[in-house]
This record gives structure tokens, C-alpha cells and sequence, in this order.
């Protein structure tokens, strides 16, 4: 199974929790205040730490997929409609992908 190790607000309060937890996943919104998904892709990418969790982007937007800002740990990009089937098959991927960089 799969265990939330943290949730967050805005992006201010994601990047801090991951810095603070380290997890094996990030699961990102897009759409958040202070610092929204983008941004807070940009700032994982300068944290050494954080640098090579991979990403599942969740959000309510549709113009994501194949959107050039995505960085190289961006796993997949699901949309909050899919199907519980789409969501933890993507789990699943960026689970591998987190396995073969520890």
C-alpha cells in the first residue's frame, strides 16, 4: 500500500514538508497559491535532496500534457477526472521510478 507522509496548502508548504520528509513520491496540484505547481517544480529542481523525487502531477487542468516546463522527474500527468484505475497506475510507475533511484 501506499502510505501520505504529507499534505500542503500552497506550494510554500509542499516543498517544505518534502524537504522535511524526503518522500519516495510527490503528488502535485498545479493549481496552488503562494507557489503554484511550475514553480514549485523549478524549486525541487534546485534542492538536492529533492531533485530526483519523481512527480505525479494531479490537477483539474487539462493543457498540461506535453507541456514543455515539465522537468525530467515528472513521472506522468493525470487529470483529477481519471479513473481510480489511471491514478494508481500512475502511482505504481512513479513508485518504480523512485525504487530505481534509491
Amino acid at each position: 500500500g501506499y502510505q501520505v507522509v504529507g499534505e500542503a496548502g500552497d506550494g510554500q508548504e509542499a516543498l517544505a514538508a518534502c524537504i522535511a520528509e524526503t518522500p519516495d513520491v510527490i503528488l502535485l496540484d498545479l493549481r496552488m497559491p503562494r507557489m503554484n505547481g511550475w514553480e514549485f517544480l523549478a524549486a525541487q529542481e534546485r534542492e538536492p535532496a529533492l531533485a530526483a523525487i519523481p512527480v505525479v502531477i494531479y490537477s483539474c487542468e487539462h493543457h498540461f500534457r506535453g507541456e514543455r516546463g515539465l522537468t525530467p522527474n515528472v513521472v506522468c500527468c493525470i487529470c483529477k477526472t481519471d479513473s481510480r484505475d489511471v491514478f494508481f497506475n500512475a502511482l505504481r510507475r512513479a513508485t518504480a521510478a523512485s525504487s530505481a533511484h534509491h
